[in-house]
């Protein structure tokens, strides 16, 4: 390559793609693959921040606080202000002379524009909002391909490698929240479509990973019970309440119960494919 050609590749103006994650490590990625996350704990706060409140002005006191908490130092202003400017060019990148529109400067404080980039919280939602309509309108098997599409935006607890406050903290939380609830209707739409074969597996995976989530283990009795196992659910059940005893002290709750008595007698409405949630 000639040095007039990489002079020219320094100065590229056109604004790229950025996607940014927070759906597990907090992570910013071009659009041609280039990496971008900023290493700084503190920029790395406020990105997050940004993030979390995309297209939406925020107060440099807010973001103070955010940083700093209730007792910043004296020069908050003036170092949020550097921070800005700083996370300002690490968004670009050593090749890019700028990105245009990713974080403005706005009378009331300062915004993270998203339109023409990526975010894959804002995804997620935007994908469970669409499940959401396809299953009104009937087509469960387009609402399952949209949730498990969604599912896999997640690459684990949100923001895991970003310390922050309280306020943080609960955001992350509230992700992680939505990732049960997108779980929850994802399986009982793959129950309702009868492929709980195929959920076994990801079922147990999971029972593991969340032992303390008890709808988990309806699932898995129920799909053990649809594939012919219904010795392996009632198993399951026994497991289950082992874990309880010993480690909380309490037996599994009145919905559990009643399904092991119903996996007892076989009950046939259990094979009702309509069926997804039980209750007591």
């Amino acid at each position: 390559m000639t040095e007039l050609s990489l002079s020219s590749a320094a100065v590229r103006t056109e604004s790229p793609r950025l996607d940014f994650s927070v759906l597990g490590s907090l992570t910013v990625t071009r659009g041609d693959g280039f990496v971008l996350t900023p290493t700084p704990p503190k920029l790395r706060l406020l990105l997050a921040m940004l993030i979390l409140r995309a297209n939406q002005v925020v107060s440099a006191d807010w973001l103070i606080h955010g940083l700093w908490g209730a007792h910043p130092p004296r020069t908050a202003v003036t170092t949020l202000q550097v921070y800005i400017s700083k996370l300002r060019r690490a968004l670009i990148g050593p090749d890019w002379r700028t990105v245009r529109g990713v974080i403005d400067t706005d009378t009331s404080g300062y915004v993270l524009r998203m339109a023409g980039h990526g975010c894959d919280y804002l995804r997620v939602r935007s994908l469970g909002q669409q499940a959401r309509a396809a299953e009104a309108s009937g087509d469960l098997a387009e609402a399952a391909r949209l949730l498990s599409e969604s599912l896999a935006l997640w690459r684990g607890p949100a923001l895991a490698d970003v310390r922050g406050g309280s306020w943080l903290n609960s955001q992350a939380k509230a992700l992680d929240e939505e990732l049960t609830d997108l779980r929850e209707r994802w399986i009982g739409l793959e129950l309702q479509l009868g492929r709980h074969r195929s959920l076994v597996g990801e079922l147990y995976r999971l029972v593991e990973e969340y032992p303390n989530w008890e709808t988990l283990y309806h699932h898995l009795m129920i799909a053990l019970h649809r594939s012919g196992r219904t010795a392996d659910a009632l198993d399951i059940y026994g497991e289950m309440r082992i874990r309880f005893v010993d480690e909380y002290g309490m037996e599994p709750g009145p919905v559990s119960r009643r399904l092991h008595q119903r996996l007892l007698c076989r009950d046939p409405a259990l094979n009702d494919l309509s069926i997804s949630q039980f209750s007591a």
